[in-house]
């Protein structure tokens, strides 16, 4: 008898001991947590068209709190009595004063994932400080890791990480004299984004957040990656650790938060090619189920300023379409994207005029959803039989 079974993949995660199902998680919308067989539920579901969304947990089926969302206003009910209201600007209200000063006119909040963001920074922000008028604005961060994209690509503006700010539904809100933006909001995410992805010519996502913005095509600037003596210090002494071949190794990325990931048969494959010519490999990882591959990869923790600067050493890069995959575009290394999307697939491909961007060094390939042998065979192929010189 197995005691114990994980399985975790893009779609569900669950645990089970001895047959009972301890935990079930359905990642995919509606969002649903089972815990005990179903002792407790959470669920989680969101209107796309209305863009509002509730959340409900469950005791023996039977509901005992839910929470709605309307306009940025969130309304919890224990059994359905109405406990609180909350109005989710008062969190930057809050804010102002305590880490917001009142000196700065404009606060512009990153509340979106890594590859807007890189994109916001690299082509838009110049134009959208200029159209808004900005004389004093300061950048508040919804995640740690928008405050390394700011350092790396635009580290003139102040910025200030606010754990869990909330993502408004309106794009812009105004609190006393300052005005807040955000980049981008629920609107743009659950109403342009899901909208595009259905569209029979879907818009490539570079126009679509810069129509999004309104943003004129005379007024596109570029700030390309620019890695510090620090940072390239830091991802040397965090290197040193691990005893990596920095003359001859290959980078992959295995991962993506937006895509559904290639199975590990495919990643142990490519890293067997390259381990029995005595080529080295860092694997850039977060998830534990990757890590099995530590006998034959390097592994170790790093900041996206350390994996660019990293990954520019490299002999070749092979990643899971995802926003890292979109920064080290810039690295001039031959470059291997593997979308396992085909609306990520589309709308990257035809965004290769943009500046920075290397069609001779970056190749993006598709492996549909349905991921048959016979897809993941001709990529790898394809990967495998390059002409680029490693471990010459």
């Amino acid at each position: 008898m197995i005691f114990f079974k994980y399985i975790s993949n893009t779609e569900i995660r669950s645990y089970t001991f001895l047959g009972l199902n301890i935990y079930f998680k359905q990642k995919k919308y509606p969002e649903k947590k089972i815990f005990f067989n179903g002792l407790i539920k959470i669920i989680k579901r969101f209107n796309n068209r209305t863009i509002t969304s509730a959340k409900y947990i469950k005791l023996f089926n039977k509901t005992i709190y839910k929470k709605f969302n309307t306009c940025d206003i969130d309304v919890a009910y224990l059994f359905n009595i109405p406990i609180k209201i909350t109005n989710l600007k008062d969190f930057y209200k809050k804010q102002i004063n305590k880490t917001i000063s009142k000196e700065y006119d404009d606060i512009y909040v990153f509340s979106y994932n890594s590859g807007e963001i890189y994109v916001f920074l690299t082509y838009f922000i110049d134009a959208y400080l200029k159209i808004n008028k900005s004389k004093n604005p300061i950048i508040i961060t919804r995640y740690k890791y928008h405050n390394d994209l700011i350092e790396m690509i635009y580290p003139k503006i102040p910025h200030v990480y606010l754990k869990n700010a909330p993502r408004l539904k309106n794009h812009s809100f105004v609190i006393g004299h300052q005005r807040f933006f955000q980049i981008y909001g629920s609107d743009f995410e659950y109403g342009e984004i899901k909208e595009n992805r259905v569209s029979e010519n879907p818009i490539p996502y570079f126009n679509l957040c810069k129509n999004h913005l309104n943003i004129p095509d005379d007024m596109l600037s570029v700030n390309p990656i620019k890695i510090t003596e620090k940072m390239e210090n830091s991802m040397t002494e965090k290197i040193s650790k691990i005893n990596l071949n920095m003359d001859n190794f290959i980078f992959i990325s295995p991962e993506a938060k937006s895509y559904k990931m290639l199975p590990q048969k495919f990643w142990d494959e490519i890293i067997g090619y390259y381990k029995n010519k005595g080529i080295d490999i860092f694997l850039n990882i977060n998830d534990h189920k990757f890590k099995r591959f530590d006998k034959y990869c390097k592994s170790i923790d790093l900041t996206f300023p350390e994996a660019f600067a990293l990954a520019k050493k490299a002999k070749k890069i092979i990643t899971l379409r995802s926003g890292l995959s979109e920064i080290l575009m810039q690295t001039g290394v031959e470059h291997y994207i593997i979308n396992t999307n085909e609306f990520g697939y589309k709308t990257l491909r035809v965004d290769k005029h943009l500046p920075l961007f290397n069609i001779n060094t970056n190749h993006e390939y598709l492996i549909p959803e349905t991921q048959t042998q016979e897809e993941m065979d001709r990529v790898k192929e394809i990967i495998l039989n390059d002409k680029i010189e490693i471990g010459q």
